[in-house]
């Protein structure tokens, strides 16, 4: 049997927190980054893993739906920076319902 090691499936990384400036803590607790490709469930949903300051958990819509579209659902990408307003609550994370907005956020690093 061979292991299939065409792409990286994951990894660990281990940072140092960054040298934030006063206020940049409130900022960043609802900052989330894009941390799986789109995968698509039984139930017809899409979901992305998202990780931020609450921890790893799924952010979800309906495929297809108008609300995924007009939110922006649609067009995230791994590794995009994210905040998130008035998801719905679910079971094991968050659902894009009709008032739920996406607003990417660029990221610059400075050193």
């Amino acid at each position: 049997m061979k292991l299939d090691k065409d792409s990286l499936k994951m990894t660990w990384f281990l940072f140092a927190p960054p040298a934030n400036g006063p206020g940049d803590e409130s900022r960043s607790r609802d900052l989330y980054r894009v941390v799986s490709d789109p995968m698509l469930n039984k139930g017809g949903r899409v979901r992305r893993l998202i990780c931020g300051a609450r921890g790893r958990f799924p952010l979800s819509a309906a495929e297809g739906s108008p609300d995924a579209i007009r939110s922006g659902f649609n067009g995230l990408a791994r590794g995009d920076y994210i905040r998130v307003r008035d998801p719905e609550a679910r079971e094991n994370g968050w659902g894009i319902g009709n008032k739920t907005e996406i607003k990417r956020v660029s990221m610059d690093v400075k050193r």
